[in-house]
């Protein structure tokens, strides 16, 4: 069996999630229209095959609805990496 991993932006880092497009696609066939009960389903599919830690949960729902936004056609802005620089030491 086959399966697909896409790459989002999750926060400042890039993460593989198993059978997103999938999901996606499950979940708009269900013609839901609350961001939070989109953001359940969505996460539900995945669990089957990701795993992804409580502590995270929030933010991977924020990042697979902007997903979701997307394969609707909404203009939605790409997630921006943050870059930090930090030195230590110094005379």
């Amino acid at each position: 069996m086959g399966y697909s991993v896409t790459q989002i932006w999750l926060g400042s880092r890039r993460v593989g999630i198993v059978g997103l497009d999938a999901a996606l696609k499950e979940v708009s066939a269900l013609g839901l229209t609350d961001a939070e009960a989109v953001k359940a389903e969505i996460l539900k599919r995945l669990r089957k095959s990701n795993y992804i830690a409580g502590s995270v949960e929030a933010e991977y729902g924020r990042a697979v609805h902007r997903e979701y936004r997307r394969l609707l056609g909404e203009d939605v802005p790409e997630e921006q990496a943050v870059l930090e620089i930090r030195v230590y030491g110094g005379d």
